[in-house]
């Protein structure tokens, strides 16, 4: 009697520890199974993540490039790009691209969005008016600020789509300089106000006919 006791008992004993061992496994299993999903998820959000900053890498790259191009058909090395300037009206668009032909008469792109920028520049800052208008016809001292507006120049030039898009780009934040708020040629001025630019005025660079100060 007391030996099938001991076989039964050793029996329940060998049957516990065999669903401790199966609760065991499957727990086990179980946690597997949870970590794998836990890292795949960290994965994909992972390779989301990359693929979204390669995506975003790629797209500024092309930007970059298509910059680049648009700047090498004309022979021009972009410096940089600066914000967008503000939407001008029909008739501030007019005397912009008026006054880019007068004063840039002959020259290249660059130059023309050159003298676009030194107007653009004196409206944002806070020692000259607000409006195109308002710059290209200022009078400081009596003096006009801009020499084909006192010579008439500025009123029977005819204005080339090479200016155009020139203003274009200008206005769209295409932008060489360097914050010049003053541009002269020299070989078209007189002493005095050659004097004054070297004297009063830091100099910045020259391109082609024109010297540009602030």
């Amino acid at each position: 009697m007391n030996l099938n006791k001991d076989v039964t008992n050793q029996a329940d004993k060998k049957g516990n520890l065999c669903l401790i061992v199966f609760f065991v496994t499957i727990i086990c299993a179980l946690s597997v199974v949870y970590v794998n999903a836990a890292e795949n998820k960290d994965n994909q959000e992972t390779i989301q993540e990359v693929m979204v900053g390669t995506s975003e890498h790629y797209n500024l790259m092309f930007q970059e490039k298509a910059i680049i191009r648009m700047a090498n058909e004309d022979g021009i090395l972009v410096a940089h790009l600066i914000t967008a300037k503000p939407v001008l009206s029909e008739r501030e668009y007019g005397i912009l691209t008026r006054i880019v032909e007068a004063e840039a008469t002959g020259l290249d792109k660059k130059s023309k969005i050159l003298v676009a920028n030194v107007i653009l520049n004196r409206m944002e800052h806070e020692e000259f008016p607000d409006t195109v208008e308002e710059v290209v016809f200022q009078k400081v001292n009596g003096a006009t600020q801009f020499s084909p507006v006192a010579d008439g120049r500025y009123y029977t030039v005819k204005i080339k789509e090479s200016t155009k898009e020139a203003v274009d780009r200008a206005l769209a934040g295409e932008d060489y300089s360097q914050g010049a708020l003053y541009f002269m040629e020299r070989s078209m001025s007189d002493k005095k106000s050659i004097k004054w630019f070297d004297t009063c005025l830091t100099r910045l660079f020259k391109y082609q006919a024109h010297e540009f100060y602030k």
